[in-house]
């Protein structure tokens, strides 16, 4: 019928429907005015639905679904089938939402009953979108092309934007990146040139998923932002957009920042009746609690997942909550026969539902069970058919798959198989870490790899292989800091938050500091890697380039703290010890270092500082009885990382250089002598002997470019850092726990921090931080490291000199003195470092890199 021929309230009720996706308040408006008047009852159902639909654009689902309910009942009084119809299928589009496909498909049974030739190609299309969430894909897929050319001929432009929107998505799930990124391209731009703004956003939203399901993580990340800044997108879209953003993190194992956007999302999308979005929130937070090793946080999130996605019709996300919640009981120490019967069937309802990530980590927690109990031929064929999962899918999932044929191939006896098939799920980590640019998402994302170094470690100490063992242990440690330097393309939105942040830091003002913190973390972590760098560990010739140095590498094994030596040509395997005593011995030396240099220069206070040392020097150290007075190379994990060596009796006044791995440090070894460079000095302010130790220096480099009070700004540093020989700052230094790229040296301006030195171009070859706690680094799973000396370690610089705890300046200042002097004297940093410290007490300097 002509507009112009339809009732006054008809055409009113039907303007309501146009405004929807433009402007939902405004459509409301409109239909709440045809609802007040004395409109027909076609008019009514027309407007009811409008005002359905307005509620759930903005994510009102419970009263869209009542609305649209009275609608239904309204058209079937009045024998409307074709309102009757679109009523129906606006009511499924909601109950999806909320959660009940069931009752979803039942609304579109019956609207099928009723519906005309296009409307019934819309049926088809929402039918398409039930089946895919409740994992029957190939029926959604056939679903969506019968649809689509009925909509097309029909220019139905919102519907067609539709149906590729959820074709697209289900594209990217099931691995058909190129193809589900076609359709959402299109999908975007349909819904753009057609204005319907929220439709866009989901477009947009979705192909951050694609490329999250690629494993482009950084990508992911970028679009997720991209599309929360669309216009006009709801805060429920915002919340959805926290949920994939979540499952991208814990993909890189972030498992603290996922759970505070699942938390963002449950805030959000609890009060507007999204019950399946909900329980798949409170999934991945269980999910992030097993990450992060809270087992008994994991069960409660997970039992709140099981019941927020209960009646899914046995789906993925049911499958996948129960197999979390049994995760969670085993993490618990729940081994029993229970717990076994629970993980079996999990894994056959996970491979029923399509879901092999979660299916071969549920293989692998049944197999550990049955091998705990002896039966380690039931494990082995438990295993066998993850082995399909290794060549496909994300890098998790390809490595799990890995991890579980070198469980199997060890289960069979195979040993020399067992390493091969862990050394092959070293490489699809390595492969994911090169996508990679931010430092936080490589170290974090490093342990995927965990299990697969550990067993190698596992399989060669039991064969009494230390050699091999060692090079095993290697592969456990600071694999992020192997990648080339990611620096980040001149970036103006990143330099200007960075920039705001040093004045907001400046200035006092702690809340908008943590607004800008976040955004410059989000910002970075759009950085992609800087392409392939496959480095295995090397041993050969090892020997010889240690010379006549002793090589200690730490590694802490079934609560027990191990050391492999190389000295003279030997190796040796040393067992040092509980590792829980040695941890509480060195809290107590951090701690009574610092009361020592802040107020308690007591002779009491001494002798506690003196105990402390002997203790450690004892468990660390006095066991490995081929020492001698050799120079040392010690490879510490990450908890001994930032152990003050240089106090310990055995070290005390011997070359001692520091390095995350054998590989890192045989990289600062062999690094080209650079020719040129020149020297910086600087001082930061507020440091009481800064300026005294800086001009002291000068004295010694009369050719040094000194910056000092308002001219050591950031900017200026770094320029000066680039491509130094030799640099040396001054400054107050803190290590940030909370989140350690944002460790920093203070400067005129402000905080440098682990951001800004990213974007040097090239890293000094020699660099000395005069600063408290500036060597300090905190770990991730797999010993990797982050913070400052991480960072400048993996930009190239070949050696840093610095504290790992706080030192006092006062003291400091002819420490720095006698180190420069010694330098400039042709002595190796290391063996500098050693006769300074030995003169002058301040033992809180490690080397870091080639001595």
């Amino acid at each position: 019928m002509p507009s112009d021929s339809l009732p006054d309230g008809l055409i009113a009720a039907e303007t309501a429907i146009s405004l929807v996706s433009d402007d939902p308040a405004a459509a409301a408006r409109a239909a709440r005015a045809v609802l007040e008047s004395d409109a027909p009852a076609e008019a009514r159902v027309v407007a009811l639905r409008a005002l359905g639909l307005a509620r759930a654009e903005t994510d009102d689902l419970t009263e869209a679904a009542r609305t649209l309910r009275s609608a239904v009942a309204l058209a079937r009084r009045h024998v409307l089938p074709d309102r009757e119809a679109q009523a129906r299928l606006s009511l499924a589009g909601v109950l999806v939402r909320r959660g009940d496909p069931a009752a979803a498909l039942r609304q579109l049974d019956a609207a099928a009953l009723v519906a005309g030739r296009v409307d019934a190609a819309r049926v088809g299309a929402q039918r398409g979108l039930v089946l895919s969430r409740t994992g029957h894909y190939d029926a959604a897929m056939a679903a969506y092309r019968v649809a689509l050319p009925v909509l097309r001929r029909a220019s139905d432009h919102r519907f067609v934007a539709l149906v590729l929107l959820n074709r697209g998505a289900l594209r990217a799930w099931r691995g058909e990146t190129a193809a589900g990124v076609r359709d959402l391209q299109r999908c975007l731009a349909l819904a753009t040139e057609h204005g319907h703004p929220l439709l866009a956003a989901d477009a947009a939203h979705n192909l951050g998923y694609a490329a999250a399901r690629a494993g482009d993580v950084p990508g992911a990340l970028a679009a997720f932002d991209r599309a929360e800044q669309m216009p006009g997108i709801t805060a429920g879209q915002r919340a959805i957009t926290c949920l994939d953003r979540a499952q991208t993190l814990l993909e890189a194992r972030l498992a603290v920042d996922a759970a505070a956007e699942a938390r963002r999302a449950i805030a959000v999308l609890e009060p507007l009746g999204h019950r399946l979005d909900v329980g798949i929130a409170w999934l991945l937070l269980a999910e992030a609690a097993l990450l992060a090793g809270e087992a008994d946080a994991a069960r409660v999130a997970a039992q709140r997942a099981v019941v927020g996605l209960r009646g899914q019709h046995g789906g993925l996300w049911p499958a996948m909550a129960a197999h979390t919640q049994t995760a969670a009981r085993v993490a618990a120490g729940e081994h029993g026969p229970a717990v076994l019967r629970a993980l079996r069937a999990n894994v056959t309802r996970l491979d029923r539902a399509g879901w092999p990530e979660p299916a071969v980590q549920a293989r692998i927690l049944c197999a550990g069970l049955l091998r705990e109990a002896g039966r380690t031929d039931a494990a082995a064929e438990v295993l066998r058919p993850a082995a399909a999962a290794r060549h496909r899918g994300p890098a998790g999932l390809r490595a799990a798959a890995w991890h579980a044929e070198a469980l199997r191939r060890a289960d069979c006896g195979d040993r020399v198989g067992a390493l091969a098939a862990a050394r092959s799920g070293l490489q699809v980590v390595e492969q994911h870490l090169d996508a990679l640019g931010a430092a936080d998402l490589r170290a974090h994302a490093a342990g995927h790899g965990v299990a697969l170094a550990e067993l190698g470690l596992h399989l060669t100490l039991a064969a009494d292989r230390p050699a091999a063992a060692l090079r095993w242990a290697d592969r456990l440690r600071a694999r992020s800091l192997w990648r080339p330097p990611v620096r980040p393309p001149a970036d103006p939105v990143l330099s200007g938050l960075l920039t705001r942040l040093r004045a907001a830091t400046e200035v006092g003002d702690d809340v908008e500091r943590v607004r800008l913190e976040r955004a410059v973390q989000a910002r970075a972590r759009h950085t992609p890697g800087a392409g392939p760098a496959h480095v295995e560990p090397a041993l050969a010739g090892l020997p010889d380039l240690l010379g006549d140095r002793a090589l200690v590498c730490y590694l802490r094994r079934d609560e027990r703290l191990l050391a492999i030596t190389l000295i003279a040509g030997r190796y040796r395997l040393h067992d040092l010890g509980r590792w829980a005593p040695i941890a509480a011995e060195l809290d107590w030396l951090r701690f009574a270092t610092h009361r020592l240099w802040q107020d308690d220069d007591s002779p009491t206070g001494r002798a506690g500082l003196r105990h402390s040392t002997e203790v450690l020097d004892t468990a660390l150290l006095r066991p490995i009885t081929d020492l001698t007075d050799r120079p040392l190379v010690l490879i510490p994990t990450a908890d001994l990382h930032a152990t003050p060596w240089a106090m310990l009796p055995r070290v005390r006044g011997r070359p001692v250089e520091v390095a995350p791995s054998v590989q890192l440090w045989r990289a600062a070894i062999d690094a080209p002598h650079t020719r040129g460079g020149g020297t910086l000095l600087a001082a930061g302010p507020g440091l009481r002997h800064g300026r005294a130790e800086i001009n002291a220096l000068h004295r010694l480099h009369p050719d040094a470019e000194v910056l000092q009070g308002r001219g050591a700004t950031a900017a200026a540093v770094l320029a000066g850092l680039s491509g130094a020989r030799l640099a040396h700052l001054a400054c107050h230094g803190r290590f940030r726990a909370d989140h350690p790229q944002f460790s920093h040296l203070a400067l005129a301006d402000g905080p440098l921090t682990v951001y800004d030195l990213a974007a040097l171009p090239r890293p000094p070859r020699v660099l000395v931080l005069s600063a408290c706690d500036a060597a300090r680094c905190a770990s991730a799973p797999g010993e990797e490291l982050l913070g400052l000396a991480a960072a400048l370690t993996t930009l190239g610089t070949r050696t840093l000199i610095a504290p790992v705890i706080a030192v006092p300046d006062e003291a400091t200042a002819p420490l720095m003195a006698d180190l420069h002097r010694r330098l400039l004297a042709g002595d190796r940093p290391a063996v500098a470092l050693a006769g300074a410290s030995a003169d002058v007490e301040v033992p809180g300097f490690v080397c870091l890199g080639a001595g």
